[in-house]
């Protein structure tokens, strides 16, 4: 094969960023093992489907993989188009309340990552991460 056809197409791109939100749905078996190991989603103790923390998590791990996969994106506009789904499924998810322990860790390595504190609509992430922690330690008690 021909080098340019592993290429990805702005096309194709486009696509993917369109779809992620229609990937990230968690099928319904998704709670059970086999389930689980098929959609890659993340869950475990107290990640519940019905809460959208984890529909949430998986929206901004598509969104960065495919601003990830957009790193030489030549096209301003296409990129930030990618840039800004991958900050609003940010927002969104730093926005939730963390269902446990694993997930204050995990919005605490997104808060680091991303400098989440200087995002527009996301300033306040550290308000709501002391929030999550004061009401994870009352609840262990």
């Amino acid at each position: 094969m021909a080098d340019g056809q592993h290429k990805l197409s702005r096309r194709a791109l486009l696509g993917a960023v369109c779809a992620s939100p229609a990937l990230s749905v968690i099928p319904a078996e998704a709670g059970t093992s086999a389930g689980r190991a098929r959609s890659g989603a993340p869950r475990g103790p107290g990640f519940r489907r019905d809460d959208g923390w984890g529909r949430a998590l998986a929206r901004f791990q598509e969104a960065q993989a495919v601003l990830d996969a957009a790193r030489g994106e030549p096209d301003e506009d296409v990129y930030d188009g990618l840039l800004d789904a991958h900050s609003e499924a940010l927002c969104v998810l730093l926005a939730l309340p963390a269902p446990n322990h694993a997930g204050l860790a995990a919005k605490l390595d997104v808060i680091v990552a991303h400098l989440a504190w200087e995002q527009t609509g996301a300033e306040d992430c550290l308000e709501r991460l002391r929030q999550d922690a004061h009401r994870l330690a009352a609840s262990a008690r």
